[in-house]
């Protein structure tokens, strides 16, 4: 076994670039030899390489190889690799527009530049307000965004989605595609100081990465929202709810709550779910953490019902009434539960009922 180690140069295309080599080779029986390198360098970085030679008819150089005579080891031809591995990638562009159920998907671009902007990547509309109402399947508010003293009211069939959670939307050609990155920012942009509920559901709506600090109402409200996803959303010190979901009059709702956090928000909630009489109100409760506790409100012939198991104390569960949760924790004390008058009580069902948006 010996030792070798070297520096190499790669030229062409009008770059240059200066790398070293080091590695090990050795015999392990006459005719099979093995080698182990590793390579650095400023354009491919760090490489380890792996050899295996065999020799037909005899050792390298017409001798038997591994011999411990000096002269014979002279003999030896030089191993060396000329190439450097490189990964590859392919990015296809294509003016074909992506639909889903035959309808073209349409985004419109947010960040917090100011007032104006047209919703494009490169001329997005600069404040909520401005994108409020816009038409787009897709509202896509650009990483380290801050809005402060702004709220927003999400279109029927919309979804308001922030740039650093990565988020799919269906299409018929390609499947699910996540949304490419704006800006490839880090921070969630923040809804700060919103003078009501910061963001109120629409009908078949979906909510995903946000940081909502501080608003006078609630952080998340929903009403007679149809279907509806709430995901990856902070809710800090809202003077209401962390998030409310309300269904009235004969009205039916499913919604998905799936990692949320709700930190130090008012009205004893985490979460808020409401059923008024002859209404339903379904919800699958995933991975969620909330540091107060959470209310859950019935009247007189409602209908609440809950995917999973809802346990009093500290913690929630739903996990089709399994003892294993699905990560949901509370800090808060037990559960505010109201029924009031005759009718069902709360029901706990098989997540797999409740439909996404």
């Amino acid at each position: 076994l010996w030792a070798f180690g070297g520096w190499y140069q790669f030229q062409g295309g009008g770059q240059r670039v200066d790398g070293g080599m080091a590695g090990v080779r050795g015999y392990l029986t006459d005719s099979l030899a093995m080698s182990v390198n590793v390579s650095d360098d400023p354009m491919f970085g760090t490489n380890v390489g792996f050899t295996a030679t065999y020799f037909f008819g005899g050792g390298s150089g017409g001798s038997v190889s591994p011999t411990y005579n000096v002269g014979t080891r002279m003999a030896e031809p030089l191993v060396r690799r000329d190439m450097a591995p490189q990964g590859t990638s392919t990015a296809v562009v294509s003016t074909q527009t992506l639909t889903n159920g035959g309808m073209p998907i349409t985004v419109a671009h947010v960040n917090d530049a100011g007032p104006g902007g047209s919703g494009l990547l490169n001329d997005p509309f600069g404040t909520l307000g401005d994108a409020a109402g816009s038409p787009a399947d897709v509202v896509f508010v650009h990483a380290d965004s801050v809005f402060n003293g702004e709220a927003f009211m999400v279109g029927a069939n919309q979804r308001f989605v922030g740039e650093t959670i990565p988020f799919s939307i269906a299409t018929d050609q390609l499947g699910a595609v996540v949304l490419p990155a704006a800006t490839g920012g880090t921070n969630a942009p923040v809804i700060l100081n919103a003078p009501g509920d910061a963001i109120t559901l629409g009908l078949n709506s979906v909510v995903s990465g946000f940081s909502v600090v501080t608003p006078a109402g609630s952080g998340v409200v929903g009403v007679d929202a149809g279907n509806v996803l709430i995901q990856d959303v902070a809710v800090t010190g809202a003077a209401g709810a962390g998030l409310q979901l309300q269904v009235t009059g004969v009205n039916v709702m499913n919604a998905t709550v799936l990692n949320n956090m709700f930190v130090g928000n008012g009205a004893q909630s985490g979460f808020l779910f409401g059923a008024n009489a002859g209404a339903v109100l379904s919800a699958n409760i995933f991975g969620n953490e909330d540091s107060l506790g959470y209310q859950l409100h019935r009247d007189a012939n409602g209908f609440l019902r809950i995917g999973g198991t809802v346990g009093l104390g500290g913690f929630f569960n739903d996990d089709n009434g399994n003892l294993n949760n699905n990560g949901n924790t509370t800090g808060g004390g037990a559960p505010v539960i109201n029924i009031l008058g005759a009718g069902n009580q709360i029901e706990i069902i098989d997540p797999a009922t409740i439909p996404a948006p």
